[in-house]
């Protein structure tokens, strides 16, 4: 899971590239995976059941691959 909170703040990062997504304005979980999803982002349970954070530009890269 790559999800940050530091002095009341949520930030979440590519587990493939590390780039990181805190442009919302909330610091609740929820608001922050559904601002994230509306910004491309994918949000999902891997195969190993852990969750997975991948931004718009490795998600391409994956429907690509």
């Amino acid at each position: 899971m790559s999800i940050d909170r530091s002095k009341g703040k949520l930030t979440m990062i590519c587990d493939v590239c590390d780039d990181e997504y805190s442009e919302f304005d909330s610091d609740d979980f929820n608001d922050m995976i559904t601002d994230a999803k509306t910004d491309g982002w994918s949000v999902f349970l891997n195969d190993d059941n852990d969750w997975t954070h991948m931004c718009p530009d490795c998600k391409k890269k994956e429907i690509v691959a």
